[in-house]
């Protein structure tokens, strides 16, 4: 295998996980010596100057035209009127191994035509519920949004194969009318943290706990997240109040920034929570980052709007556990006690558990399941590029020659 083909409706400078797995995706292909072109939307500031520089990245990218507003947070791709784009990607794709979209929108519904035509194999990654967005921007179940939901489902319908993180997630695209006659591959996400040897660990930790005036004896729970509705900061807010009037000695560390910053500040002070938890900010120094996880003795994941999320392995590089809302759809890669915890999404429920977990006892079982979690959770990108994407990538290139063999 030589070349791979991405194509996406976001890209930088702009943030989000489907964004992240396609670069980390790409610069483990090219360490692989594979060839990759990712086919992104053009992003430029009002002087129409690139707002990202392309040559920084060790891989190609194709940009392509886009209108001028935003459709439901996507950027509004207009491949059609983009001729130059159409004929250096139909030079690439000839050459070409595997088409990869990670988008079922504008861009994506090219990959897969550009797919059909070259006879190539198309996989498609199907990252998050499009229908929440498409009903927050157009209205719940409104006419404009089934439209687009019913755009997305035949781009699925018509890859070769989708991937996704699990089943909850695939059982969202199911929900949307794919065909359950079609299975989903399921591959998990993976991290560029590099796993942290106790003694690394216990140095780092004397660090932030000068740094956040921490005691060597605190109890410290994490939570990384962008401070936004959807991620459930609220509810772990209500549940840090419950463990402070149960007098639970412990110290939360909120890691990360957004709109919701000044209510969940007022709510520190009216609740006088100010010796509990910490604000620490949005953290962008990846190793700053993991010193801070690895400093925690649990990692709290409350959201139940996020189909996956990557911070359960990075916290398993430095074998810290994650505690899950139970039928989140995130928490289902996830067991119970083995390599995870899970409790109810109620606030004394919740509590419950982390009072549990920080005990003499609770704390041997933190640390046999953070093991735990090291051991079965934490992936590098580039394992799981070389392990499985290609050889799932070689997999489908064979069943793609065979079938065109078979129907001429």
């Amino acid at each position: 295998m030589k070349k791979v083909v991405f194509f996406v409706d976001n890209f930088y400078p702009k943030k989000d996980n489907s964004i992240n797995v396609v670069d980390k995706y790409a610069r483990s292909l090219r360490e692989n010596k594979i060839k990759v072109l990712v086919v992104a939307p053009e992003i430029l500031d009002k002087n129409g100057n690139p707002k990202f520089d392309d040559s920084e990245l060790p891989y190609k990218v194709l940009r392509c035209k886009v209108a001028p507003d935003e459709i439901a947070g996507y950027e509004h791709s207009l491949p059609n009127q983009d001729e130059a784009l159409l004929t250096e990607l139909d030079s690439f794709v000839k050459t070409a191994d595997v088409i990869h979209i990670h988008t079922p929108l504008w861009l994506g519904r090219l990959g897969v035509e550009f797919a059909k035509a070259h006879g190539k194999p198309c996989i498609g990654t199907f990252h998050k519920d499009y229908k929440s967005d498409f009903d927050y921007y157009f209205g719940k179940d409104s006419e404009e949004s089934k439209k687009y939901l019913n755009y997305i489902l035949k781009t699925y319908q018509m890859c070769d194969e989708v991937w996704s993180i699990n089943k909850s997630c695939a059982e969202i695209l199911y929900s949307y009318g794919y065909n359950r006659n079609k299975d989903v591959f399921y591959i998990q996400n993976g991290t560029e943290m590099m796993t942290v040897s106790d003694d690394i660990r216990r140095i780092s930790n004397v660090m932030v706990n000068r740094t956040f005036e921490l005691s060597p004896g605190d109890n410290v729970i994490v939570y990384a997240t962008k401070l936004i509705k959807q991620k459930n900061v609220d509810f772990i807010f209500d549940v840090m109040k419950e463990l402070k009037n149960r007098e639970v000695l412990y110290k939360f560390l909120l890691v990360g920034d957004g709109p919701q910053k000044e209510n969940l500040e007022k709510y520190i002070v009216d609740n006088e929570l100010q010796n509990n938890i910490i604000m620490v900010g949005e953290v962008t120094d990846r190793k700053y980052l993991q010193n801070i996880m690895a400093r925690a003795d649990l990692s709290v994941f409350p959201s139940i709007h996020d189909i996956s999320t990557v911070l359960p392995v990075e916290f398993a590089s430095v074998s810290v556990p994650t505690l899950f809302i139970k039928g989140s759809p995130a928490s289902s890669n996830y067991t119970d006690g083995v390599d995870s915890f899970i409790a109810l999404g109620l606030v004394k429920e919740f509590a419950n558990r982390i009072e549990s977990l920080i005990t003499e006892e609770g704390k041997r079982t933190l640390k046999k399941v953070g093991r735990a979690a090291r051991e079965e959770i934490y992936k590098t990108w580039s394992d799981l590029v070389k392990n499985v994407v290609i050889k799932r990538y070689e997999e489908k290139i064979v069943a793609k020659k065979k079938a065109i063999k078979f129907s001429i």
